[in-house]
C-alpha cells in the first residue's frame, strides 16, 4: 500500500508512479486528514509512505497521523521523501516513528524534486523542472523494483545534519497562516479551499485562513491566478504546482 501526503504535487507524483509500477493501492493522507479519518488500515503488502521534507524532517502532521492510525496486516514499511535539496537527518526521525509503531524498517530513500517553498526560497525555474522530473522518474522506477523484490533500500548517509539540529524550532515556527492573504486578483474559484489538507481555509469575501496551517504551500502555489501572497516574501515570485 502506498500512502502519501503532498502539498504541491511532488510527493503525489512519486506515489502515483510507485503505485503504477508496483500495481499497489494508493491512499491519500491528505484526504484522510480532510475527513478527520484515523480509522484502521489493512494491507497485505508492505507499507510505503511518501511525503515531503519540511525543515529537515518529515511533516509533523504526517507523524501524528501515522501514530494515531491503527495498521493491520503487513508491518514491513518503507519511507520515501521528496526534497529540493537534501533530506538532512530526516531518517533519524523516521526510525523513531517506526519504533513507536512497531513497523519493520525496510529502508529510507529520497527523490529530488522541484522547489515549492517560495516563502523562503525561489521556485525551480520552468527550464529545470522537466530535467528534474526525468531524473526523478529513473529513481522512482528503481525504488519500485526494490519494493517489488522486497529488498531493503540502500542506506542514505544523512546530509545537512548540522542544520537539522534547529529543525524542531523551525518546525514550531513553520506552522501558522498569519502571513497569507489574497490580492485583488482572486477570482473566487475556491481552489485554495479545496486543496488545503487541513480544511483550514474558509471563503467569505475571499479566502480566510484558520489556525491549523502546516504551510504545505498548496494554497499559494496551487492558486490558478497567483492571487495569494505571504507578506512581502512571495511578491513577484514564480509559483510551482505539479498537476498529476
Amino acid at each position: 500500500m502506498i500512502l502519501y501526503f503532498s502539498g504541491t504535487g511532488n510527493s503525489r507524483y512519486v506515489a502515483k508512479k510507485l503505485a503504477e509500477r508496483t500495481e499497489d493501492t494508493l491512499v491519500s493522507i491528505n484526504e484522510r486528514l480532510r475527513r478527520r479519518d484515523a480509522g484502521h488500515i489493512d494491507s497485505e503488502r508492505p507499507l510505503v509512505f511518501v511525503c515531503p521534507i519540511h525543515d529537515g524532517r518529515i511533516p509533523d502532521i504526517v507523524t501524528k497521523h501515522i501514530l494515531r492510525t491503527p495498521f493491520r496486516g503487513n508491518h514491513d514499511a518503507y519511507f520515501i521523501v521528496t526534497c529540493a535539496e537534501n533530506p538532512a537527518d530526516a531518517q533519524s526521525y523516521v526510525l523513531k516513528l517506526y519504533k513507536k509503531k512497531g513497523f519493520r524498517f525496510r529502508g529510507f530513500a529520497s527523490v529530488r524534486m522541484p522547489q515549492n517553498d517560495i516563502i523562503g526560497k525561489e521556485a525551480t525555474s520552468r527550464a529545470e523542472i522537466g530535467k528534474l522530473l526525468e531524473e526523478a522518474d529513473g529513481k522512482i522506477a528503481a525504488l519500485a523494483e526494490a519494493v517489488l523484490r522486497d529488498e531493503i533500500l540502500r542506506y542514505e548517509t544523512p546530509s545537512g545534519k548540522a542544520g537539522s539540529l534547529f529543525s524542531p524550532l523551525r518546525m514550531a515556527l513553520r506552522g501558522g497562516a498569519k502571513g497569507f492573504y489574497a490580492t485583488e486578483k482572486c477570482g473566487g474559484c475556491r481552489e485554495c479551499v479545496k486543496r488545503c489538507p487541513m480544511k483550514n481555509i474558509s471563503f467569505k469575501d475571499g479566502p480566510v485562513w484558520g489556525d491549523e496551517c502546516v504551510r504545505c504551500m498548496a494554497c499559494i502555489d496551487g492558486c490558478p491566478k497567483s492571487a495569494i501572497e505571504y507578506g512581502k516574501k512571495t511578491q513577484g515570485k514564480d509559483r510551482y504546482y505539479l498537476e498529476c
